[in-house]
């Protein structure tokens, strides 16, 4: 397992399943689902600017500061 010591760690579990017993790490979180969901991620479906614009657009962020924003995180 990858070095957790001195980190912040989360896990979503599913039902039945338990964390490692021999995590080194600084705070762990566990949430653990109802029922077995699948939550897996597909890294080519993520679209950073997607999901930016949307955001601005939820808060009603005018175009120049969106614009402005959106450079600034590239």
């Amino acid at each position: 397992m990858r070095d957790l010591h001195n980190k912040c760690v989360r896990l979503i579990l599913q039902p039945g399943e338990d964390p490692p017993a021999d995590l080194d790490c600084l705070q762990l979180q566990i949430q653990r689902v109802k029922e077995e969901q699948d939550i897996s991620v597909a890294v080519e479906e993520f679209d950073l600017k997607v999901l930016f614009e949307q955001a601005a657009a939820e808060v009603g962020l005018e175009d120049e500061f969106r614009d402005k924003a959106w450079e600034k995180m590239q």
